[in-house]
């Protein structure tokens, strides 16, 4: 499903809502993380047609509109932070919003919501690592002069509370998705199952909190059950 691995993000895109990330984190230390998260979560909590729609969308990377520049049917372009899809041959300089181009649904969607809830996915994944390095020597973890080491208990209430903004993005996420019948750019995305896991909560044993391990569903009424293991 993602053949040539491209990571949907960057760390410029999840900056904006976990400005706890550094801007000089190296784009190959976040990668990973963003590929797993991909390949992973987003694969389990959205149909599978419409992972497939949305890795060949963005690896088509629609350009910013420009310009002294003729657009013909079926173009796609970036322009004042919407996406947009041309109806027509377009004549020059004939920016959008206008009859000849169309809101491009798809892209939107994955602008105003599943960037968001990736970052945060994103960052589920790599809050236990943040600051943590392997060696043959064993585990170490780095500071900065003057600044102290962050506790496991510390770490696991910024991974708690990630994980709660994550989960609020999920739900606005499949709330908008519901209004619109799962139907994008005129293609209906069915559910996989009637009942799917959305989403396995991190057990923060592993970092030291002890918090219970969630998993939850939603029923063939697109209701949320929650059981706790």
């Amino acid at each position: 499903m993602f053949p040539n691995n491209k990571a949907w993000i960057t760390v410029p895109d999840i900056i904006p809502f976990f400005a706890v990330l550094s801007p000089n984190t190296p784009t190959a230390q976040i990668e990973q993380q963003v590929i797993l998260a991909q390949t992973l979560d987003v694969k389990n909590g959205l149909p599978k047609a419409l992972v497939t729609a949305l890795n060949t969308a963005i690896l088509a990377s629609p350009q910013q509109y420009r310009t002294n520049k003729t657009y013909v049917d079926g173009d796609k372009v970036f322009y004042n932070s919407v996406f947009y899809i041309a109806l027509d041959a377009i004549a020059v300089n004939e920016a959008p919003p206008s009859a000849d181009w169309a809101n491009y649904e798809l892209m939107n969607f994955y602008n105003v919501f599943v960037k968001r809830w990736l970052a945060g996915l994103t960052m589920k994944r790599y809050m236990p690592y943040l600051g943590l390095h392997g060696t043959q020597w064993g585990l170490e973890q780095f500071n900065q002069e003057g600044f102290g080491q962050v506790s496991d208990k510390r770490r696991a209430e910024l991974l708690n509370s990630i994980a709660g903004q994550t989960s609020a993005y999920e739900s606005e996420m499949i709330n908008y998705l519901n209004e619109v019948n799962w139907t994008l750019d005129g293609v209906t995305y069915e559910r996989d199952t009637l009942c799917k896991q959305v989403q396995s909560k991190l057990p923060f044993t592993v970092i030291g909190a002890g918090a219970r391990n969630q998993r939850r569903f939603l029923d063939e009424n697109n209701n949320r059950v929650i059981w706790e293991e």
